[in-house]
């Protein structure tokens, strides 16, 4: 699930000072595949916080190979069958997480982080427990704390996990199906791997068909909407499958294929072709011409069949690299860079916005680390910074820490969020 590249920058001095720091960023785009290709897990819940981080938290992640569309799923607990629901238009990209927190979260709080979606959830403090369902309310996974004989059986897989003392949080440590051996308490963290761009610094004090032919295309990512819908790729080139009863070609744009025969001796043909994720989102036809129209290859020819379809919008974007390294000592700086992506087919307006980062004990504040895009000023980024991001667009960041003189030894970590602005 993590896939993380490192940029180290060393700067040397006198004795051994361990700094790291983890950056993420988050991907909102929008779904392309279904129930059962997916691999969506809860992955962490905070059901008993303690009073810093202000209210309940639950983590899901997809370990699945293709983004998924998980707009209108809920989560089921003792309380409601639908105590919180993922706004449609939601979609995971592959070893995503997404962090739903109660309305008084406290994103400031040590290791925690900005939350994908806030809702009022009531979570039990003892013989609870959680289900996360699908759009058409199949449960996906479950996990339940305390005494079975208390908890609705739908709300735990095999025997429910160990209570965990105030302010932990039960988090998933294998998947045998058996929440007692998948699950186990350990203090809050919501410094989500897998999410993107990581950061680590080493602080060291020595250094429809148009005609009666029957033209189909195999995809539809919403086949409960009339006609055919689609989704682009993050970031990647979708491919697309048409099938039709004869030979001929398929033009989209500046796009010829011609139907090859099936090899199953049906009669059918299929033409494949790559729809890019700039594509701009809106209606668009796929044209087909038998093949003694095909030969009449000038834009005056007529299809012989010509198929509707919508692209659909996708917000998306990433930074890459998704790992990079400080080196550091106390009383200076450290610079590393990296650049914000957009993936998807639409404009971009991004805030960009820390909290700093914390050891458990120690904290330094967000003031130290600043950040620019391109030529512009160093800012600090516990003011939160908008960016436009055009379609296929790349913008560079430049990242850089000051170490506090009087920084205390030990590995901190901290998160800077990035999110949509609606425009």
């Amino acid at each position: 699930m993590e896939t993380q590249t490192s940029t180290p920058l060393r700067l040397k001095t006198p004795l051994p000072f361990p700094l790291l720091m983890a950056l993420l960023v988050f991907f909102l785009s929008t779904p392309v595949a279904s129930a059962n290709e997916s691999a969506i897990f809860i992955s962490r819940v905070l059901y008993d916080p303690a009073p810093e981080y202000g209210d309940e938290a639950i983590v899901i992640v997809h370990n699945g190979s293709v983004p998924m569309h998980v707009g209108g799923w809920a989560l089921s607990t003792t309380t409601s069958e639908k105590d919180a629901t993922i706004p449609n238009g939601t979609v995971l990209l592959p070893g995503q997480s997404y962090l739903i927190a109660g309305t008084k979260w406290n994103a400031s709080a040590p290791l925690a982080s900005e939350a994908d979606h806030i809702e009022a959830i009531t979570l039990r403090n003892t013989d609870g427990g959680i289900a996360l369902r699908d759009a058409n309310g199949n449960i996906v996974d479950a996990v339940g704390w305390g005494e079975a004989a208390n908890i609705p059986s739908h709300l735990y897989q095999g025997a429910p996990a160990q209570p965990t003392p105030k302010g932990d949080m039960l988090k998933r440590v294998a998947f045998t199906g058996d929440n007692a051996q998948d699950y186990r308490p350990v203090p809050p963290d919501f410094i989500l791997d897998g999410n993107g761009l990581h950061l680590e610094a080493e602080v060291n004090s020595t250094a429809a068909n148009a005609s009666a032919v029957n033209l189909s295309v195999l995809e539809d990512d919403h086949p409960d909407r009339p006609g055919i819908q689609l989704y682009p790729l993050p970031g990647q080139n979708r491919l697309i499958t048409v099938v039709v009863g004869q030979p001929g070609e398929l033009r989209f744009g500046n796009q010829t294929v011609p139907f090859e025969p099936q090899g199953n001796g049906n009669g059918s043909y299929i033409a494949q072709l790559f729809l890019s994720h700039t594509l701009p989102p809106g209606p668009y036809t796929l044209d087909f011409y038998e093949a003694s129209a095909a030969s009449a290859s000038t834009p005056s020819a007529i299809p012989t069949a010509s198929l509707a379809f919508e692209w659909l919008s996708v917000r998306a974007w990433a930074f890459d690299p998704n790992k990079v390294r400080f080196d550091a000592t106390p009383g200076q700086s450290a610079l590393v860079s990296t650049a914000v992506q957009n993936l998807g087919n639409t404009p971009l307006t991004l805030r960009i916005q820390s909290h700093g980062l914390h050891n458990g004990e120690h904290f330094i504040s967000a003031k130290r680390l600043l950040m620019k895009f391109g030529i512009s000023a160093f800012k600090e980024t516990d003011q939160s910074r908008t960016i436009t991001v055009d379609i296929g667009e790349t913008i560079d960041l430049w990242l850089r820490l000051d170490v506090p003189a009087s920084a205390a030894q030990g590995s901190y970590r901290g998160v800077i969020r990035a999110t949509a602005v609606e425009e």
